[in-house]
């Protein structure tokens, strides 16, 4: 029998070459910078179509809380939300002062009467600080719930503030859309008929 001297005997090697190292680690960053671009993108998609599915309950609640009256004019935020028509989760109530309402971007939700026609046969609602990509979302989705549909790409919280997207009567201007929820943060206001 033939002695073999272990010195010379190798071993099976275990673990990953450094090529094959590198290759998995190449396929993780690669996957990791896949998320890092699409997940901003499906919580945007979550939070617009969340808002799309909400708004037509607000709305409604809010033409049958005024059904009885002859227009918006008797309204504030204030008794539409301890009214009920906002989900709880969206306002505050307080035991003094007014009831205050937040959209799902943490921007203020406000109230205010308008006309077309005739006075107060307007509601107008104003959500501030709606990011571009949801505010796109949000007005084409919900549109046609509304007479006249505004977007101020300047988030500056004013009601009717900047373009008209929606003229009273008529479809949603889709390119229009595109041009007006241009900043970072975007006020958009909704008229709403009685």
């Amino acid at each position: 029998m033939r002695k073999f001297n272990n010195k010379f005997i190798r071993k099976a090697q275990s673990g990953f070459t450094l090529v094959e190292l590198m290759v998995v680690i190449g396929i993780f960053l690669g996957l990791v910078a896949l998320a890092l671009v699409k997940i901003p993108q499906i919580l945007a998609n979550t939070r617009a179509s969340g808002e799309i599915g909400e708004l037509p309950g607000i709305t409604a609640e809010m033409q049958r809380i005024a059904n009885n009256r002859p227009n918006w004019s008797t309204f504030t935020l204030d008794s539409l939300i301890r009214a009920g028509a906002f989900p709880e989760n969206r306002t505050t109530i307080p035991t003094s002062g007014a009831a205050t309402a937040q959209n799902r971007w943490a921007g203020a939700i406000t109230f205010a009467t308008g006309t077309i026609s005739n006075t107060g046969d307007i509601g107008r609602l104003t959500y501030s600080a709606v990011p571009m990509r949801e505010c796109k979302s949000v007005v084409l989705g919900t549109a046609q719930l509304f007479r006249r549909v505004w977007v101020d790409g300047a988030n500056s919280g004013t009601v009717g503030a900047g373009t008209a997207v929606k003229a009273d009567g008529q479809q949603v201007n889709e390119a229009t859309v595109g041009t007006a929820c241009s900043g970072e943060a975007n006020t958009i206001t909704f008229d709403l008929p009685k």
